[in-house]
């Protein structure tokens, strides 16, 4: 076991919490959606709006339209055809952000709403944007995060996962879930420690693109792109870059939401939980380098213990599950071991019932 890795994580989890006063800026996608209420939307229909002066009309009037997709660029752009007029969506107008696709399926089966924003009549070509439909409450949303967090509180949202970042650079390893704030395309961050309200949380197991997670925004950071690459905005250069384009990303915290809502699966590992106690487990995370390895003890979500390897045995792969004994318990750090001991086999319960019945 790595000492430097369990003297880290406690440091970590004896620091002072103190939970900010938040306020819920809604429950749902359509909290903002009354600014454009009332507009009828039009189903396009691709074989009969093959026309360049349909789309003419469509921006002039500012109406709103519905596309299903059928083709997917090289730059993750969406593309329709209507007869000879091709129909586009440049990625960064499908999020606010330009952003990776990663479920490509999903992205060709959603009927997006959408505005006209140019057209390029030489190249029989439609741009329409998704965001634009967004502009307006996005613009709203971001006006209310910001004041609450100027006046000193965090905000709860509720947030689309849209790409989780697992790399591991020079041994470090660094996670981070990405998210879609509100459904209106504005960009926010969980890192892994704010994951959970947790030991050891673990995203390769939880975060999963597409899902829809409550989430409290905590803070944002501000940069600017230049050359050599994007420049943090702060107090230091805040003046020099005050007139150029910013990009802002919201920091975000699943680990403050479950210290709201009270949930503390640490308390719930210290009722089921004793040390010499045999667990089953499922391995989420493993080091032959640490010879150590994390893992999720069955019926307590959202809590990675720590585990040593058995005699003889220097991996254990993840996503396999294990038995082993409760080791070590500390609840002032909220640590807890376990000894890995032997592998465990599912049975084929259908199988012996198929033996018995005579059926094989």
């Amino acid at each position: 076991m790595d000492k430097n890795m369990e003297e880290t994580r406690e440091t970590e989890l004896m620091e002072t919490v103190v939970i900010k006063e938040t306020e819920d800026i809604g429950s749902g996608y359509d909290m903002f959606a009354e600014s454009r209420g009332g507009e009828q939307v039009l189903t396009l229909d691709l074989q009969e709006a093959g026309s360049i002066s349909y789309y003419k009309e469509m921006m002039e009037k500012k109406e709103k339209l519905e596309i299903m997709f059928s083709v997917i660029d090289r730059y993750d752009n969406l593309i329709a055809y209507a007869g000879e007029v091709t129909i586009k969506m440049l990625n960064k107008n499908i999020k606010g952000y330009r952003s990776r696709i990663n479920d490509r399926a999903l992205c060709l089966s959603t009927v997006y709403s959408v505005e006209v924003t140019a057209i390029d009549e030489e190249n029989m070509t439609v741009h329409v944007s998704h965001m634009a439909v967004k502009e307006i409450p996005r613009k709203q949303a971001v006006e209310r995060i910001v004041s609450l967090l100027e006046q000193g509180k965090n905000v709860r949202a509720k947030a689309q996962i849209t790409d989780v970042f697992d790399n591991t650079d020079s041994g470090k390893v660094r996670q981070i879930v990405y998210i879609d704030i509100c459904g209106l395309g504005i960009l926010g961050r969980i890192p892994i420690k704010e994951w959970a309200n947790a030991y050891t949380p673990n995203l390769k197991r939880e975060a999963v693109v597409g899902s829809i997670v409550d989430v409290v925004i905590t803070g944002m950071s501000q940069s600017v792109r230049q050359d050599g690459g994007n420049i943090k905005i702060t107090k230091e250069n805040e003046e020099t870059y005050r007139n150029m384009p910013k990009r802002t990303v919201f920091n975000c915290s699943r680990r403050e939401y479950h210290k709201l809502t009270g949930y503390d699966p640490w308390e719930l590992a210290l009722k089921k939980l004793s040390v010499g106690m045999t667990v089953r487990f499922t391995v989420v995370d493993s080091s032959k380098a640490k010879r150590s390895f994390f893992a999720e003890i069955d019926g307590i979500p959202n809590f990675n213990a720590i585990g040593s390897f058995q005699d003889g045995v220097d991996y254990v792969p993840v996503g396999e599950e294990y038995s082993g004994f409760v080791s070590k318990i500390k609840p002032d750090t909220k640590y807890l071991r376990v000894r890995c001991l032997d592998k465990i086999e599912r049975v084929d319960t259908k199988k012996w019932r198929e033996l018995d019945s005579g059926a094989v």
